[in-house]
């Protein structure tokens, strides 16, 4: 089980932090890929995480109604994220404190 933490700043206006729990660090790095291939309205359309952090996208994660976070590539958006390996039993303590696997600003 890993523990993944987003981390990220609008404008030096306020700062958005996400933490989510996942089987493993593939499963993550799936989940990541789909984002990116969704954002891009799948033109990119790959399953290779390195095609997808070496692409011309800029990735934008909304923050509000009208605002988001602009990224001057997928890999300053990858940047982002903290994974860390936790036991089973902590990834059940934070389902069961939080009510599941996600807990605050987390784009996916």
């Amino acid at each position: 089980m890993i523990l993944v933490k987003y981390e990220s700043n609008y404008a030096d206006e306020f700062d958005v932090e996400g933490y989510a729990v996942y089987k493993n660090k593939e499963a993550f790095e799936r989940e990541f890929i789909n984002y990116i291939n969704d954002e891009d309205n799948d033109e990119l359309s790959t399953d290779s995480l390195q095609d997808v952090l070496d692409s011309d996208i800029e990735p934008c994660v909304s923050v509000g109604s009208n605002e988001c976070i602009d990224y001057d590539s997928v890999q300053d958006f990858y940047d982002s994220f903290t994974i860390r390996d936790i036991s089973q039993k902590e990834a059940d303590v934070f389902s069961k404190l939080f009510d599941g696997n996600v807990v605050g600003m987390f784009p996916f």
